[in-house]
């Protein structure tokens, strides 16, 4: 597991972009809804490899792209 500081800022946004609601990121990704919930609202700020690569997958990123974009790493 590795902690993200904005990882709930960064998903949300990524959800619109793709217009993905809980329910539908939930079922793309394979990840419950309360631990989604809990990455969103702030209460966990650790995502596991497993969820990273789900989520880097359901928003179209590679996985090494995406840990960039949740660690707040700018590309030029």
């Amino acid at each position: 597991m590795r902690t993200y500081e904005n990882a709930g800022e960064v998903i949300r946004i990524e959800m619109v972009r793709c217009g993905y609601t809980l329910e539908t990121l939930s079922q793309r990704t394979d990840i419950a809804q309360h631990v989604l919930r809990g990455i969103l609202t702030g209460r966990a700020n650790t995502v596991s490899t497993r969820n990273t690569y789900a989520l880097a997958s359901a928003f179209g990123y590679p996985m090494a792209e995406f840990i960039d974009l949740l660690s707040g790493v700018k590309n030029p």
